[in-house]
């Protein structure tokens, strides 16, 4: 127990150094106003701005609404703390609360929010690396086998491809011989070169009748296609032949006129009847004897080989044939099989996982979110457990008063003076009430909540250190399979198909033409690696759990501190609620005591000088509300 004398001689060296600063802390509250509000506002400002930076800031709340409660903040404690001693009051009692059950409640949500922002996260951050390298393992092997599949069917697909380019080739080349025949066709088959030669030898031809004799000849209505074909161009053939003749007339007739009228001209008018005879071309028609003198008639049955019709008709069929055969189209799809509803993929198991997981982060964002607002609100329970304490301690006299003031000391000392019986020492059951409150020992009631405490820190400890054990657990596990489990896959193949054609002939050139798209190779020399599948675990820093043993620590440390700073609440209030003289708290406690003694039967004392109001502990006295600040 501190020695009362050393803490008089300190109390009084004090206010015989500083004798200003004691008659201004011990001055009533219509003293030095203008002072105590000009001292008083820039601290309640500084106070709302701490505030403000620490719980507000924390709460994630709109800036505009920061701003706005921040601000009325400011302008309450500026001016309740240079005018109210209730805000001074209370202001100084949230320091001591701050240690309390409250307190330490606020305190504790910071090492929830810890918690969440670091291992509980990283919980769920591994958990999510899990998810997804069993989402890439599943892809990995989903194209190692598609390359196994493609191994076996590239073949076949190039043999498809090439297909369809062999088919647009053998169009493009149906398309070129249909051109190229077009031209034999339109030779033998086209009889309007025939009714020009008609028109033309017309003159020639109307004496001689040869064209109508090349026209008996042939029969243009035979059953049979061949002959029909072969007769129509052996016409044709006639044709031009006695064309070149009746040429050679025309142009012999015409050769004779223009030496006549040249005759004409240059001989005089009576010899120029000589020139007549040049008139009529008459040696002209020795041409068309030409052709039965030299036996070269225009017969072109001599001249066109047997059966040249039924080869055309059938070279005609062939072509025509080609063109309807050849229109190929190749097309070719990979039949899948519809897989059942209820068949999940590994695929769809991470997609599943991944979307999970984001459930699960978004509800975690959620609580941290919550707990940054609770720790704010927490801060405000703080305040409003002090602004309760003031006010039981200024309407109930028995609220809080247990402990052995100087005012007790004095009663005490006035009764051993008059050799009466007197209270102390306390006896034991009354040191179980009451309690020194410079006192270093704990009373039973505050090592009762001492025990509490600790036990529920240790539980919390314990806690939050079994799922800090349990993040390390997974960062181990995931760091071990990342650093031994690299896997590389080295997929190796070949895929021959080969047809082969023997022979030399025409059959077998062709064949081997079509068949010679079969003829494929496919290889596959892959290297893949599961490296990019591996999770990539993260550890939770170790500040952070130093950060969250040592806010435990604080907690613990402010259990141990809660017995002397809650003592220091009721110094506080007599502080700032000061009446001189006897006190009315003190009376009651001495009173209180007394009373114990006189039920116990340890000793029988009237109270004298203490007034009947305060033995009945029906204390109401005006004085209460009184306040030396």
């Amino acid at each position: 127990m501190v020695d009362r004398q050393h803490y008089k001689a300190i109390t009084v060296s004090f206010t015989e150094a500083f004798p200003a600063i004691t008659r201004f802390l011990t001055s009533r509250p219509e003293e030095f106003k203008m002072l105590k509000v000009l001292l008083g506002c820039p601290f309640g400002f500084l106070i709302a701005t701490a505030i403000y930076l620490g719980p507000v800031d924390r709460m994630d709340l709109p800036p505009i609404v920061r701003y706005i409660l921040g601000g009325v903040m400011a302008v309450m404690l500026t001016v309740g703390f240079g005018l109210s001693v209730q805000v001074r009051c209370a202001t100084f009692l949230s320091v001591p609360t701050v240690v309390s059950k409250v307190g330490r409640a606020y305190v504790i949500t910071f090492a929830v929010a810890y918690l969440l922002t670091g291992p509980v996260v990283n919980i769920i951050h591994n958990a999510k690396q899990v998810a997804d390298s069993f989402g890439c393992s599943a892809n990995l092997l989903h194209n190692q086998t598609l390359n196994r599949m493609e191994l076996l069917t590239r073949p076949l697909q190039d043999i498809m491809g090439d297909l369809e380019k062999e088919a647009k080739i053998s169009k493009q080349t149906s398309e070129k011989i249909r051109q190229e025949f077009s031209a034999v066709k339109r030779e033998v088959e086209d009889e309007g070169e025939i009714a020009a030669i008609r028109d033309r030898n017309y003159d020639v031809d109307k004496y001689n009748r040869r064209n109508y004799m090349i026209d008996r000849r042939y029969n243009r209505n035979h059953p049979q296609k061949s002959v029909r074909a072969e007769h129509r161009y052996e016409r044709k053939l006639d044709y031009r032949c006695e064309d070149v003749f009746n040429y050679g007339i025309t142009r012999c007739k015409h050769s004779f006129n223009s030496i006549h009228r040249a005759c004409r001209r240059k001989l005089p008018a009576g010899v120029n009847k000589v020139c007549s005879l040049l008139k009529f071309g008459i040696f002209c028609n020795l041409i068309k004897l030409v052709p039965t003198v030299t036996g070269l008639n225009c017969d072109a049955r001599t001249a066109v080989n047997q059966g040249f019709g039924e080869s055309f008709e059938t070279a005609n069929e062939a072509q025509e044939k080609f063109n309807e055969n050849f229109k190929v189209e190749a097309n070719y799809k990979m039949i899948s099989i519809d897989e059942p509803l209820e068949l999940k993929t590994g695929e769809d198991v991470a997609k599943g996982l991944t979307y999970q997981f984001n459930r699960r982060r978004e509800w975690l964002d959620l609580a941290v979110l919550i707990v940054n607002r609770l720790m704010a609100f927490m801060f405000l329970m703080v305040i409003f457990s002090a602004y309760s304490y003031q006010k039981n301690y200024l309407t109930r006299i028995e609220f809080d008063n247990i402990y052995m003031t100087a005012y007790f000391r004095r009663i005490d000392a006035r009764r051993y003076a008059q050799q009466k019986l007197t209270l102390l020492p306390l006896k034991k059951i009354e040191r179980s009430e009451l309690q020194h409150p410079f006192s270093p020992t704990y009373t039973k009631a505050e090592i009762k909540k001492l025990m509490s405490s600790t036990l529920q820190t240790f539980v919390r400890a314990f806690i939050f250190g079994m799922i800090i054990f349990v993040d390390h657990v997974i960062f181990s596990v995931l760091d071990i399979l990342a650093r031994n489990s690299e896997i590389t896959y080295s997929q190796i193949g070949q895929h021959s198909i080969g047809m082969l054609v023997t022979g030399s002939g025409v059959i077998s050139r062709l064949m081997s033409s079509f068949l010679g798209s079969f003829n494929k190779q496919h290889h596959i020399d892959v290297m893949t690696s599961n490296k990019e599948c591996l999770p990539v675990p993260t550890a939770t820093p170790t500040s952070t759990v130093y950060n969250i043993f040592s806010v435990l620590a604080i907690v613990w440390l402010m259990a141990l501190a809660e017995a002397y700073a809650l003592r220091l609440r009721r110094a506080i209030c007599a502080f700032f609620y000061r009446k001189p003289g006897c006190s009315d708290r003190g009376c009651y406690v001495v009173c209180v005591v007394i009373s114990q003694a006189v039920v116990t039967g340890a000793f029988y004392v009237v109270c004298v000088g203490i007034s009947q109001a305060v033995v009945t502990a029906a204390v109401t006295s005006s004085a209460l509300t009184s306040a030396r600040l």
